[in-house]
């Protein structure tokens, strides 16, 4: 125990209270006789399987994938619908600016026929 206490010190940079904590509570289990060891490690399984769920929200990898799905089907729609409306907008301020300079050109060619 106290090697792998050794380990983490070494491998993770523990801060000086966390060693602290984890020397005694490595002691605390040496102590313990062998049943209370057993009934130890099976409550700090229980314990760590709950928060890993409590932590994951109960969210599965399937209801993940299906949430991500339903958002990315939605950004897809909004981004086809934009594409749609700027095609659109770009046609109809096209069309206006030309509709614009014929109208400017048969001006002009009504002046020059003025003029003449």
């Amino acid at each position: 125990m106290a090697e792998l206490l050794q380990k983490l010190k070494d491998e993770l940079k523990l801060s000086p209270d966390l060693e602290e904590k984890l020397s005694s509570m490595i002691n605390n289990f040496q102590s313990l006789d062998s049943t209370e060891k057993a009934e130890f490690l099976q409550n700090a399984r229980e314990t760590l399987r709950e928060s890993l769920t409590t932590y994951r929200g109960g969210m599965t990898a399937i209801n993940f994938w299906r949430f991500t799905q339903s958002y990315s089907l939605l950004i897809t729609a909004i981004i086809l619908v934009t594409f749609i409306l700027v095609f659109f907008g770009y046609k109809l301020y096209k069309s206006l600016v030309e509709r614009e300079q014929k109208r400017e050109m048969k001006r002009l060619q009504r002046q020059m026929k003025k003029k003449k």
